[in-house]
């Protein structure tokens, strides 16, 4: 992006811009956070479903926290 600034205050941008509110901005990374979360939730669920899993027992895993 160029941006240029003449002696009268005028700004020329030389690319597409959005202006967009602070909330809707948050939203936006929310949504993008979600979505993310919500894959490695996906890949979770598939590996669990493949067989892809430790089992422990609350005793073994109350050794490991010693």
């Amino acid at each position: 992006m160029v941006m240029t600034a003449t002696a009268n205050d005028t700004v020329r941008i030389q690319s597409n811009m959005v202006l967009i509110s602070e909330d809707e901005y948050n939203e936006l990374l929310r949504a993008k956070e979600n979505d993310e979360y919500r894959k490695k939730l996906e890949r979770s669920v598939e590996q669990a479903n493949q067989g892809k899993v430790v089992v422990k027992s609350m005793e073994e895993l109350e050794k490991m926290a010693l």
